[in-house]
C-alpha cells in the first residue's frame, strides 16, 4: 500500500491529499494479516494504522516537509500520525448536532482531546433531496446564507480553509453561483490569509506544546463560572456555549 501512495500520488506530483475513511473496519467476514487479532479488537487501531501508512510513505520519499495529508478517522494516538484532520461530513444544514453547529462542537471538543489541527468543509457535505411522484420527502441542501456563514466560521475555526461543493452539487448553493456570493467568499478568503502570521504562530505552539488552534475559552479563563458550567441543562449545567477562541487573542461568538 505504501508503494501505491508513492507511485500513484507522490509519483504523479501530488503534494497533498485526503486520506479518507479508515473508520469502518467490519467485525465479520474479513481476516487480518495478523491472524491472531480479531477484527473487532483492531477496529479502533485501524484508523491509526491507516494514517501511519500515509506517514511512512511520505517519510520514505523524503518529503515530510513538502507533503501533507488530512484524515477523518482517528484514535487516541492519531494526532502524531496525521498532519491534519477534518471534522467529518456535516449535513448541509444549520443543525447543532449534524450541521454547522456540530462543526463548532467538533473543533472545540477535538482541541480539548489533543487534536490541535482541524477544519471542516465550507458549507458542509452530506445532504438529501428525495422526491416521490413530485412530492418532496426530504430536502437538506444549503442556501446562500448557510454557505457564507460557514465560510465566515472557517476563517477562524480551521487550520486550513477548504471549500466543498457537497454531496449534491446541483442542489447546493455554490461559491460561483452569482457575483454576490463570489465577492463575499473572496472577502472571507482574504480575512483568512490576513491571519496567516497569527495562525503560523499558533501552529508552532501546536507543534511544540500540543496546544490547539481552536480553544474552549475555559483554557484561558479557567475561573469563569459560565464556562465552568458549560454542560447541557439535562446534565445540570447552564447550557452549552457557542463560542470559541482562535489562540489566546481572538474570541469568536
Amino acid at each position: 500500500a505504501r508503494g501505491v501512495i508513492r507511485s500513484e500520488l507522490l509519483g504523479s506530483g501530488a503534494s497533498g491529499w485526503m486520506a479518507d475513511f479508515g473508520e469502518a473496519l467490519p467485525c465479520d467476514g474479513i481476516a487480518l494479516h495478523a491472524a491472531q487479532t480479531a477484527p473487532c479488537a483492531f477496529h479502533n487501531q485501524y484508523p491509526a494504522e491507516w494514517a501511519q501508512l500515509n506517514q511512512e510513505a511520505v517519510r520514505e520519499a523524503g518529503l515530510e516537509d513538502e507533503v501533507f495529508y488530512f484524515s477523518r478517522s482517528a484514535f487516541t494516538k492519531s494526532p502524531g500520525l496525521s498532519t491534519l484532520f477534518w471534522l467529518g461530513d456535516q449535513m448541509t444544514s444549520w443543525d447543532k448536532y449534524d450541521g454547522i453547529g456540530s462543526a463548532v462542537t467538533g473543533a472545540v471538543g477535538g482541541g480539548m482531546s489533543g487534536f490541535s489541527l482541524t477544519h471542516s468543509d465550507v458549507g458542509g457535505y452530506t445532504g438529501a433531496n428525495l422526491q416521490l411522484l413530485g412530492l418532496s420527502l426530504a430536502r437538506v441542501v444549503r442556501g446562500k446564507e448557510l454557505l457564507l456563514r460557514w465560510a465566515e466560521l472557517c476563517v477562524f475555526s480551521g487550520a486550513v480553509m477548504r471549500s466543498h461543493e457537497g454531496l449534491l452539487p446541483v442542489d447546493n448553493h455554490q461559491i460561483w453561483d452569482n457575483d454576490d456570493t463570489l465577492a463575499a467568499f473572496r472577502k472571507y478568503v482574504k480575512m483568512f490569509v490576513a491571519l496567516r502570521p497569527y495562525r503560523r504562530k499558533l501552529m508552532d505552539q501546536a507543534a511544540t506544546r500540543g496546544w490547539p488552534l481552536v480553544r474552549h475559552p475555559v483554557l484561558h479563563f479557567p475561573s469563569d463560572p459560565v464556562l465552568l458550567a458549560d454542560r447541557s441543562r439535562l446534565q445540570g449545567g447552564l447550557g452549552r456555549i457557542r463560542q470559541f477562541m482562535l489562540g489566546s487573542d481572538l474570541m469568536v461568538v
